[in-house]
């Protein structure tokens, strides 16, 4: 019995091999060989010390395999409703992607979650961490961050050739993070603190990729402040045309964006009123802000520490797969397992990591704990900030070979 075996049968779909599965197959694999990181997410032994190229030959790479497969597309024909979905799909993605990057938009972009330099670092956190030889991944891939930093400061220097440069905002601090990371005792020190505990044959291994992944960013900090941040944008905005593309990004769709925003406008001012009426209830007269405080100080609202707070996510998390799972959802073997987790740095942000098709990979979701939050138990109280792990959640790359659990 395999690991899918234990999934729905709404997941173990089998059949023979069309063309059209070919071509997203051919895609994906593909895909992983630009992105080594992203190959070990998905299982793929053999990469697990590198990192793709994050200069411009690496984007114009994958913008060339984009070109490539949606030719291929163009041309194949679907023999079920099966490919149809398929087809559909990977050509809207593929050409949004294309559409994309002609509007001048890429991997140049910072921001405070999910661009390279917060990707670069969070390659580490879903690493195998079983034996030594896995340590000596971990160790391996932290020698190679200065290469992949360089190649990600070339590609912020080509944009700016051409006038493109991410808000002053998210340049800062994208800067803030860095700093966090190479500290004395930050997530780097500590990593290599972590391989040395568990494999103390590797030390000096350790030693030296802990402190050239700080040389990395260090290098990175300083582009950042000295070239890009005196020519960084103070406005944010990104404009009607390019929202118009990250909407359909996000949401697979077109939509009207008039008609979009005055519906976030109404749904923001109901939620604000019925924000004054439970304040209200907290306290007569009070404000928001003044029941936000009084919340806060109530002891049996509050998570004392981080064990505190990871039973707390684990206790809801159980509870609505339970409730979810033949209910409303589809949700069976590998999948009805998650883990919840603290997160190793305090950037505040939850986010998302999804398993390798085959399940073996763990998931990851969640965000890191925030400064302050420590393992006693003064009162420190946070709102929730964790790492959550699940076993078998269809991941969101899956969708490049597994079409048809769409």
């Amino acid at each position: 019995m395999t690991i899918y075996d234990e999934l729905p049968a709404i997941y173990r779909i089998k059949r023979a091999q069309t063309d059209v599965d070919r071509i997203a197959n051919e895609f994906y694999e593909a895909s992983l060989d630009l992105d080594p990181v992203l190959a070990t997410e998905h299982g793929r032994t053999g990469v697990e010390t590198l990192f793709g190229d994050y200069s411009p030959a690496g984007e114009e790479a994958y913008a060339k395999l984009v070109k490539k497969t949606l030719k291929k597309l163009d041309k194949v024909i679907p023999i079920d409703d099966t490919d149809l979905v398929t087809l559909d799909a990977m050509q809207e993605r593929l050409t949004l992607t294309r559409q994309m990057r002609r509007a001048g938009l890429g991997r140049w972009q910072l921001n405070n979650l999910f661009s390279a330099p917060q990707q670069i670092r969070t390659s580490f956190d879903l690493m195998s961490r079983e034996n030594e030889r896995d340590w000596a991944h971990i160790a391996g891939r932290l020698a190679n961050v200065p290469g992949a930093i360089d190649g990600f400061i070339q590609t912020l220097e080509a944009a700016r050739a051409e006038g493109k440069v991410s808000p002053r905002r998210q340049v800062q601090i994208v800067i803030e993070q860095a700093e966090a990371y190479i500290a004395d005792g930050g997530f780097f020190d500590a990593l290599g603190a972590e391989i040395t505990a568990a494999a103390p044959a590797i030390t000096e291994q350790a030693r030296e990729g802990a402190q050239a992944a700080k040389d990395g960013y260090r290098a990175l900090i300083t582009y950042l402040r000295d070239t890009l941040l005196p020519e960084a944008p103070s406005k944010d905005a990104v404009g009607r045309e390019l929202y118009t593309l990250y909407s359909r990004e996000s949401l697979g769709a077109s939509i009207d964006l008039d008609e979009t925003y005055a519906w976030g406008v109404q749904e923001l001012e109901r939620i604000i009123t019925e924000q004054h009426t439970v304040a209200s209830e907290i306290e007569p007269g009070a404000s928001i802000e003044r029941a936000k405080e009084l919340l806060d100080m109530d002891p049996v609202r509050a998570l004392h520490g981080t064990e505190a707070l990871q039973e707390w996510m684990q206790t809801h998390a159980d509870t609505a797969v339970e409730a979810l799972a033949g209910t409303h959802f589809d949700i069976g073997g590998p999948m009805l397992n998650i883990e919840c987790r603290i997160a190793p740095t305090h950037e505040g942000g939850i986010y998302y990591t999804g398993p390798s098709p085959d399940f073996l990979a763990r998931a990851a979701c969640g965000g890191p704990c925030r400064r302050g939050m420590t393992p006693s138990p003064p009162g420190v109280k946070h709102p929730p900030c964790t790492m959550r792990a699940c076993r078998g959640t269809t991941c969101r790359f899956q969708w490049l070979r597994r079409w048809r659990t769409l």
